[in-house]
């Protein structure tokens, strides 16, 4: 067999080359779907670029050819695995039976190929161009090459615009690497000029672009680690969290907002989308907020009272660029049951203040009722009583008056005894309070003469505000 080495077969071993050694490099890592198809895809790269290689080198017609039609080995599959990792690299089922489907399509395409001589259905006749730099191959197709044309591109279509879609869904939600979108449209751009035969007679463009896509993965591989962790993979969770997720960028500007934002301010997807800053422009008090602070609680609509609480994340930097990170949660049951707990605690130890209250009130009542028994200081017995009873009230004072009867019969009252808490002026000594005529008091003479309770707020008592038991339940 006939071989010459030139400058475009290394150009193509240097492709061959870098599949081999990409190929490695992924087998070296763990297994998921779309890596096993990827994993192929390269495989079968290495060996289109070894065959197309050789037909560069390979002299005379019949060698030629021969290498040409061993192409079609791998390239009759390079389309159904391109399609088959995308579908899985964008998490869409890859259907079993499209696929196996393809594979005995690609056989038959294979054998027909083979057996060209006998039916000359794929090629009517082949040629050797002498006038380029290197002898390239030419030829005459048949009915069932454009057919075999339209099996290779569709899928590669397909492909092309499931990343292109996908990759601008990441783009926007997450400014990842656009490698993938640059593979894409590179493999987008070899395969209809091959296709329709629109290219520099026997240069097959295929490999040219695979060459600069198989550097580009190495890069992402690399750089971006894009097969390492799936952007679909942020996608969905970014989509799916309950949580919602804004991103911004260095300047605080709106890059995405998930549609648990927009569920929780109330936000249509058109009105977040009108402009840059629209969060800012639909909820104002979120400009401030939206800076690298402590975690804040934002309230929305007062009449329903709904709680949001804001946390500013750390800052990413995804290709360079800063990117900030906040959460917005609803926190209204929360806030409700926080407070539900702090409005049951006040009324429990307001509870637990009354009954001490009480029991410190009744046990001052006892041993006032025990000084009044055992002491036969009369005065003295009343003194303690109302020490202690004042102490126990936890009011300002306490004391105790004594009606007497006057020469014509108007009944006074003096104040006799006082208590007071520490730092408020007593008033035993007030001459106002000496010989204080009971009319004044009105109506509570009677309560006091059948020996009943009287009770009323004292500087009400000139206004005339009604007085005993049903006006004591008022004030």
């Amino acid at each position: 067999m006939n071989l010459e080495l030139n400058i475009f077969s290394l150009i193509i071993f240097f492709l061959a080359v870098l599949s081999f050694g990409l190929g490695l490099t992924i087998w070296r890592k763990p297994a998921q779907d779309s890596k096993h198809y990827f994993l192929a895809l390269v495989t079968l790269c290495f060996f289109y670029a070894l065959f197309y290689g050789l037909e560069l080198m390979a002299k005379g017609l019949d060698n030629t050819v021969f290498f040409f039609k061993l192409e079609y080995i791998p390239g009759a599959f390079l389309p159904i695995y391109l399609l088959a990792f995308a579908l899985s690299y964008t998490e869409k089922p890859v259907p079993k039976s499209l696929f196996y489907g393809y594979h005995l399509a690609a056989l038959f395409f294979i054998i027909t190929l083979f057996t060209n001589e006998q039916h000359q259905w794929f090629y009517l006749s082949f040629s050797l161009n002498t006038q380029a730099e290197v002898p390239l191959i030419d030829f005459e197709p048949g009915p069932l090459y454009f057919v075999y044309a339209i099996f290779g591109l569709v899928p590669v279509l397909v492909a092309n615009i499931l990343f292109i879609q996908h990759l601008r869904e990441v783009l926007l939600t997450l400014s990842l690497s656009s490698a993938f979108y640059l593979l894409a449209v590179l493999c987008l751009a070899g395969t209809p000029l091959r296709s329709t035969r629109n290219y520099p007679p026997g240069i097959d463009p295929i490999p040219f672009s695979l060459l600069f896509s198989v550097l580009l993965f190495y890069w992402g591989f690399n750089r971006f680690q894009v097969l390492e962790v799936l952007p679909i993979a942020y996608k969905t969770i970014f989509e799916a969290t309950e949580e919602g997720l804004i991103l911004l960028d260095a300047d605080k500007k709106l890059i995405a907002a998930n549609p648990a934002v927009r569920r929780l301010l109330g936000i249509e997807s058109t009105e977040l989308r009108s402009a840059e800053n629209a969060l800012n422009s639909l909820y104002p008090e979120l400009q401030e907020q939206l800076k690298p602070k402590e975690n804040t609680f934002i309230t929305l609509d007062p009449i329903r009272a709904r709680h949001l609480k804001l946390t500013i994340g750390n800052t990413l930097r995804l290709d360079g660029n800063i990117v900030y990170v906040a959460t917005l949660k609803d926190v209204t049951k929360e806030q409700l049951s926080e407070a539900l707990v702090q409005a049951n605690g006040r009324m429990l130890e307001e509870a637990n203040q009354t009954l001490r209250k009480n029991e410190n009130m009744l046990q001052a009542i006892a041993k006032a009722t025990k000084q009044l028994l055992s002491n036969v200081d009369f005065k003295e017995a009343v003194r303690e009583a109302i020490v202690t009873v004042g102490k126990a009230s936890t009011a300002d004072r306490a004391y105790l008056f004594q009606n007497s009867t006057a020469k014509d019969g108007e009944v006074l009252s003096s104040q006799l005894f006082e208590w007071t808490q520490a730092g408020v002026e007593p008033e035993l000594n007030n001459p106002d309070l000496q010989n204080i005529p009971m009319s004044l008091y009105g109506e509570a003479v009677d309560y006091l003469n059948r020996n009943e309770p009287f009770y009323c707020v004292v500087e009400e008592l000139e206004k005339g505000a009604p007085s005993g038991p049903a006006a004591g339940a008022r004030h």
